[in-house]
């Protein structure tokens, strides 16, 4: 695999078979990215969470829409948890959102009204191994609806 540019390959982000989750197993490392339009950068995401084996990976602003595939922005050892397009664009330019989850993790997405009306959100809900459960929410906030978008979100928590 050829490592992204800016970065030389056998670059350690950690310590040679240094576990992310190597502390405490009751701990998870998420991975966030803007992307600005992911379809010219799943290799790199690809790479980075090979490398670096985050359990969650949290996307914003991937600008997938109804013409990306799943299966193009599918990822070894990762299931697509949560896939969020934005709707209210052309061509879902400006926004949408992706939660990978390791294959290993029990996992779902959430669902409900309080999600359904909001445009840009995703919500996963996670098993810890103590049966617990760990919720992930991933939100997009427009740059040009802060204010609208901050009530909103305010309004929903």
């Amino acid at each position: 695999m050829v490592p992204p540019a800016g970065r030389q390959d056998g670059d350690p982000v950690r310590e040679q078979g240094e576990s992310l989750n190597s502390q405490s197993s009751a701990l998870f490392s998420i991975l966030y990215l803007n992307a600005h339009s992911l379809i010219n950068k799943i290799d790199e995401l690809r790479y980075v969470s090979t490398e670096n084996e985050p359990d969650i990976i949290c996307v914003c602003e991937t600008w997938s829409n109804i013409d990306t595939m799943s299966a193009f922005l599918n990822m070894d050892n990762y299931n697509l948890v949560c896939r969020k397009d934005r709707n209210d664009t052309q061509k879902g330019i400006g926004g949408g959102l992706l939660i990978y989850a390791k294959s290993n993790l029990i996992c779902k997405e959430l669902t409900g009204e309080h999600f359904d009306n909001f445009n840009q959100c995703c919500a996963v809900s996670i098993k810890t191994s103590s049966n617990s459960y760990l919720n992930v929410i991933l939100v997009y906030r427009p740059h040009n609806l802060y204010n609208e978008v901050d009530e909103s979100v305010n309004n929903k928590l």
